[in-house]
C-alpha cells in the first residue's frame, strides 16, 4: 500500500519559506522576475508600501516580500 502525503508537507520541503507564498490557506510560489530592476519598476508601477525586492537563493531570481515595521 502507498503512504500519501499532503500536498502540503511536500511543498513546504520542496520550496524554502522565502520562494512561496501563503493565499487563502494555500501555498503559491512568488512570482520571479530576472532582475532587480523590474522587481522595482514592478513595486513602483502598483504603489507598494513596505515591500522589498530580494534574490532567492532557491531559483536565484528576484522576488518581492513584505516588510513588517
Amino acid at each position: 500500500m502507498i503512504k500519501q502525503f499532503p500536498k502540503k508537507l511536500i511543498r513546504e520541503k520542496k520550496y524554502p519559506r522565502c520562494h512561496y507564498t501563503k493565499k487563502r490557506g494555500k501555498l503559491k510560489p512568488k512570482k520571479p522576475y530576472n532582475s532587480l530592476q523590474a522587481a522595482e519598476d514592478f513595486i513602483k508601477k502598483h504603489h507598494l508600501v513596505n515591500y522589498k525586492a530580494y534574490l532567492c537563493p532557491y531559483c536565484n531570481k528576484w522576488h518581492i516580500g513584505f516588510i513588517k515595521e
